[in-house]
């Protein structure tokens, strides 16, 4: 007569096992189903006769269970401490949940936020987790969480299981001092580490993370040279990061600390005025430091370049005006192989040839919003086209490194259509500057709002001209906003915006008032004589 199946474990009495979830260091998770088909998640300890190994589940049982009070621990069902498992819920991994969100920056954001505050509460409590990494994070019911409380350290926790010849921690998130001495170490500290280092994971979706402390300047891993971050508001995090990864535990923020400096960074991030003047706080930290003067001037090309890279990397200043007219987001700034010249590379890949005279930066004290940075270029000769002199440019084709060709057929890969000789692999069309200024403010600020602004005023006048300019639009700004008024609809009235320093533009606001005259007298005309007809009859 056959017999059942001997059961091994107490949970076999209520679950059936199914397929395999994962696995660790220490244990293996499965998906088990309760016998009204509620599915679960088993935890079971693998190595039962290592007694490092049982007493460490039995504290993440313990911590676990305590701690079920703290919004964002993932919650013990039922557990077994004789027989080494648990049963919790089947909870998502984070980085699975993050791909399915459609805004995928937005999403990461709510679940930052809502991490640090589990970890402040349970550091409150003096609980380090000791292994934070995406991979220990889940999505349960609404809720970003911790789970895998395998290297927990706690008041009550048994000292003696901390061997110093073994790490402590994830291999790509783990503190410095716990790969040391992590007996002595202090796990709360080591867990702000690896917090940020979490944070930059969920953000690039990159587990492999960085080395080292965090530097905002690196373009191997700083955020802002993220494709998919370059318009994220960034300066607190940044900030934040580059502390919390401090090699000396002691120069890393509280937890308390941390979770304020996140909630400003989410706070500024989402007011756009506030995340300007926040990019212009760290943009001229950067620069110039902690005193901030009136005006500066750059003449040496590397200096510039220097410069313009650090412009560029903050959302708020990335934005440039051309020369004649229009604007575009600057994506990169190079050498050019043209002695002397640069190449300023915008979002759309396309490349203006200049060789820089000087880089200004004018500075208004508390009206931030109107500072500027201005580009002055040498003049130089056209390489083919000399007749057109106003024209500030001329589109060529640079086949090869410094040598330039007519750009006419380039839209067919070739040098001339009727020859078909094609170009070569890595030829790239250039608009190439002989002279004019670029300038670059505040991209949601009043100037870039104007939008006469954008048919190149900048560039009718001197620096010492066009900053006196600026003053007196500032001066309107002021005076509009005691008045309860619209800034940016006055500045924006062509009364207002027309350019000073162009007599063509004076020409044409003086035809387009006469013109309003004209209109309004005969309109006026007009409705007398409808008034005066008796054939019509106006009713309200």
């Amino acid at each position: 007569m056959g017999k059942g199946k001997i059961k091994k474990y107490s949970w076999e009495e209520k679950y059936l096992r199914e397929e395999q979830l994962g696995s660790g260091g220490n244990a293996s998770v499965y998906r088990v189903r309760n016998k009204v088909g509620e599915e679960y998640a088993l935890k079971i300890l693998d190595d039962k006769k290592d007694k490092i190994k049982t007493a460490r589940f039995i504290d993440e049982i313990k911590v676990m269970k305590d701690n079920m009070d703290i919004p964002g621990v993932l919650p013990i069902i039922e557990s077994n401490i004789e027989e080494f498992w648990y049963i919790m819920p089947v909870a998502k991994p984070i980085m699975e949940h993050l791909k399915e969100c459609k805004n995928q920056i937005k999403e990461v954001k709510y679940a930052i936020e809502q991490l640090t505050e589990t970890l402040v509460k349970m550091q409150e409590r003096k609980i380090a987790h000791r292994d934070i990494k995406p991979g220990n994070l889940y999505y349960y019911e609404n809720r970003y969480c911790f789970g895998d409380f395998g290297l927990v350290d706690f008041p009550e926790h048994a000292k003696n299981i901390t061997d110093d010849r073994r790490n402590i921690g994830a291999k790509f998130t783990i503190a410095p001092e716990m790969m040391r001495y992590p007996s002595v170490a202090d796990g709360l500290k080591a867990d702000i580490y690896s917090m940020a280092k979490a944070i930059w994971m969920l953000l690039t979706k990159d587990e492999l993370g960085f080395e080292g402390v965090y530097n905002y300047l690196d373009t191997s891993h700083g955020l802002r040279y993220r494709e998919e971050l370059m318009h994220e508001h960034l300066a607190e995090l940044e900030q934040l990061l580059h502390e919390a990864t401090s090699n000396a535990p002691d120069d890393r923020p509280t937890g308390k600390q941390f979770q304020l400096a996140i909630q400003k960074w989410l706070a500024i991030s989402a007011e756009e005025e506030s995340a300007q003047k926040s990019d212009w706080s760290f943009l001229a930290k950067l620069i110039f430091g902690h005193i901030v003067p009136k005006s500066v001037v750059w003449n040496d090309v590397d200096d510039m370049i220097s410069i313009l890279h650090l412009i560029i990397s903050v959302p708020a200043y990335n934005h440039m005006l051309l020369p004649d007219t229009g604007g575009m987001d600057l994506r990169d700034v190079q050498k050019s192989q043209e002695k002397g010249w640069i190449d300023l590379v915008s979002d759309f890949g396309i490349r203006y040839r200049v060789k820089p005279k000087c880089l200004i930066f004018e500075g208004f004290e508390d009206e931030i919003e109107w500072n500027y940075f201005r580009l002055e270029l040498c003049e130089e000769e056209k390489i083919f086209d000399k007749t057109e002199k106003d024209k500030l440019y001329e589109t060529l084709v640079e086949d090869y490194p410094a040598h330039y060709v007519d750009a006419t057929d380039s839209c067919y890969g070739v040098y001339d259509y009727e020859s078909g000789r094609p170009l070569p692999e890595n030829w790239q069309l250039i608009r190439r500057y002989t002279h004019g200024v670029f300038l670059i403010v505040m991209k949601y600020g009043l100037y870039n709002a104007i939008s006469a602004t954008y048919d190149g005023l900048h560039g009718d006048c001197a620096n010492i001209e066009f900053r006196k300019y600026l003053k007196q639009l500032i001066k309107i700004e002021k005076l509009a906003k005691e008045k309860g008024l619209d800034p940016a609809m006055v500045l924006n009235d062509n009364r207002v915006s027309y350019n000073p320093f162009n007599q063509n533009s004076k020409e044409t606001l003086k035809l387009k008032r006469n013109k309003t005259i004209k209109n309004k007298i005969a309109a006026e005309k007009f409705i007398q004589e409808i008034l005066c007809n008796g054939n019509f009859l106006l009713t309200k």
